[in-house]
């Protein structure tokens, strides 16, 4: 990981012959008077003067100010990309691998696990008091915003492997578990959960607080008000259950037998066959006891998604469009 505020060893004449110029030693600026001509030359934006470096701080900031103009190419950034015009903030990391398209920008107290990508466009984090954790081997898309003026001030994390599409918001204290795909234009309010391999079509809106569950497709222009439970599928305004997700449970792998459970015990819940078969619950216990449903994972996580919907704090899940009973 590298630290923009860390003190990277400076090359020396032993180890002249093993140097390898960094990749982007001439478009790393830093910011001061010193060094307006080299930033316009270079094509990178100035964070601040003489408060901010843009890149790398420390003991490279010592060599500015003792005027060794020609410091830069002293320092590497190990495997990390940064195009022009980008500006990352004082207390940033940046992970191995990182590559930064032209125009991004990273701010705040944030750090970037390795292999992530950030588009042009894309803004991470803010100057104010929180911390944003976003894990390794991320694309985040052409003007996607993650994190920018929290309101509760705390924090955002985001998994490993997640394709977050262009235009995309990512508001205060939200979790993004590992592997989702948040299409353009989707719009995640303060305090939302998205667990792991959910797919969101374009110009979703999800309400704060609410929880999107694995392996859950949103249909495009949807606006989720309530909960998604894991495995299902939801689409309009507002929102409705409209099954399972079942293309996405067969690119995963999901076996037929698993698919046939998940669909009776879905028709149990949401699709009684007698109007006067009680509530949620009841039905939620129905499919609790029978043998040949509960003895399966996925048919009990479903169960289990749903109830935890019902607890205190949390927003309920999205009806269904026949809904029966209560």
């Amino acid at each position: 990981m590298l630290r923009t505020g860390a003190e990277p060893e400076p090359h020396t004449n032993q180890n002249r012959t093993a140097f390898t110029p960094p990749r982007l030693s001439k478009r790393v600026q830093f910011s001061g008077s010193w060094s307006l001509e080299r930033a316009k030359a270079g094509g990178c934006w100035l964070l601040g003067k003489h408060e901010r470096l843009l890149v790398v701080g420390g003991r490279l900031r010592e060599m500015v100010e003792k005027g060794e103009n020609n410091c830069w190419p002293e320092f590497q950034l190990p495997g990390v990309s940064i195009g022009p015009f980008c500006t990352v903030g004082p207390s940033a990391k940046l992970g191995n691998s990182c590559q930064l398209h032209p125009g991004c920008h990273v701010f705040g107290d944030i750090e970037l696990g390795d292999n992530c990508i950030l588009l042009t466009g894309a803004i991470v984090g803010a100057d104010l008091p929180g911390f944003t954790i976003i894990g390794s081997n991320n694309i985040i898309g052409h003007h996607a915003v993650v994190g920018v003026k929290c309101q509760d001030l705390k924090y955002k994390v985001i998994g490993d492997n997640n394709l977050i599409m262009g235009s995309c918001h990512i508001a205060h204290d939200c979790k993004v578990g590992n592997n989702n795909i948040l299409a353009n234009n989707t719009l995640l309010a303060g305090h939302v959960v998205v667990e792991d391999y959910t797919h969101t079509a374009g110009a979703t809106v999800v309400h704060q607080f609410c929880h999107l569950g694995s392996f859950s497709f949103i249909g495009g222009g949807s606006v989720v008000a309530q909960d998604v439970p894991r495995y299902l599928m939801v689409s309009g305004d507002r929102a409705e259950l409209r099954g399972l997700n079942l293309e996405g449970l067969r690119r995963h792998g999901f076996l037929n037998t698993e698919v046939k459970s998940m669909r009776r015990a879905y028709q149990k819940i949401f699709m009684p066959i007698d109007a006067q078969t009680g509530g949620i619950e009841d039905r939620l216990a129905e499919v609790v006891q029978n043998e040949e449903l509960s003895n399966l994972p996925v048919v009990h996580s479903m169960v289990q998604s749903i109830r935890d919907s019902f607890d205190k704090n949390r927003r309920g899940i999205c009806k269904f469009r026949h809904w029966s009973g209560s």
